[in-house]
């Protein structure tokens, strides 16, 4: 409800969240909190999906300005990204900014390229963004790249609302140990 009235007359543009943290700290589930909301576009792991090499890993203050031009362009073009990865994680949820038929055409998409992954042939999803252009959505993307780069995406973006996730790290060491065992 508060991102309803808060956010209701924003362009994709305008406002993005970004929720970070460290591996295995539970930012996929916060992420996806943020994604059952029907005004959200959520983006999984952007800068995990094609690394950002044009940026050191630690951005220290008196780099701002040496990256500042880049930064502010990455955060502009994060809608661009298309992949399963970034576009499909699941569950998906219905979105207020697309029709019913674009939700389900969405969410099919998403299902065929799972599938087809499955059987190792991979294809791209379908470029949806062309379907939203100028509708109004908040872009709320996961990360686990910058965590050192949030002073820079602050400078670049003065709109960037951040969610950071901070886990117990006896809770987060478990968690990575139980996940290096399931593969």
């Amino acid at each position: 409800m508060y991102l309803n009235s808060r956010y209701k007359n924003m362009k994709k543009s305008k406002k993005n969240i970004l929720v970070f943290g460290m591996p295995r700290s539970g930012t996929t589930w916060i992420g996806k909190i943020f994604d059952s909301h029907p005004d959200t576009l959520y983006l999984h792991e952007p800068d995990t999906e094609e690394k950002v090499t044009e940026l050191p890993r630690f951005v220290r203050p008196n780099q701002y300005k040496q990256y500042q031009q880049f930064s502010s362009e990455y955060v502009q073009q994060l809608t661009n990204k298309t992949s399963l990865r970034v576009n499909g994680k699941l569950p998906l949820f219905n979105k207020h900014y697309c029709s019913p038929i674009l939700n389900l055409f969405l969410k099919l998409n998403i299902y065929v390229a799972k599938f087809l992954e499955q059987t190792n042939l991979k294809i791209g999803l379908i470029n949806y963004i062309k379907f939203l252009k100028d509708k109004t959505y908040i872009i709320v993307w996961k990360s686990i790249e910058s965590m050192a780069r949030v002073g820079l995406l602050l400078e670049a973006d003065k709109d960037l609302k951040l969610v950071y996730i901070i886990r117990h790290p006896c809770g987060q060491i478990a968690s990575v140990l139980a996940g290096e065992k399931k593969k």
